[in-house]
């Protein structure tokens, strides 16, 4: 079986939002993943990237506070089934 995702950017959110656009998944990001999830409550989503100026790939971001949680948290609210991050910026 073959799923079909689309990336979160305003058109796609547009025809999402009108149904006219049918998807596997919605693959939302960072800064934009909460509107997304109350915007899509039912939709599965992809997470990539749960942070806006980070990725987890990159050296020392672990030792970061907030770093793990904020993107623990964010993969709890898509419910995204994986994380896929930047190798580094």
């Amino acid at each position: 079986m073959i799923s079909l995702a689309i990336a979160d950017w305003p058109l796609t959110r547009e025809l999402l939002a009108r149904r006219e656009l049918a998807v596997d998944y919605f693959e939302t990001t960072s800064r934009w993943t909460e509107s997304a999830v109350e915007l899509f409550p039912g939709q599965p989503m992809l997470l990539h990237n749960a942070l806006f100026n980070a990725s987890l790939g990159q050296p020392g971001v672990l030792t970061e506070p907030e770093a793990l949680e904020v993107t623990r948290r964010r993969l709890v609210a898509t419910r995204a089934p994986w994380l896929s991050v930047h190798l580094g910026y």
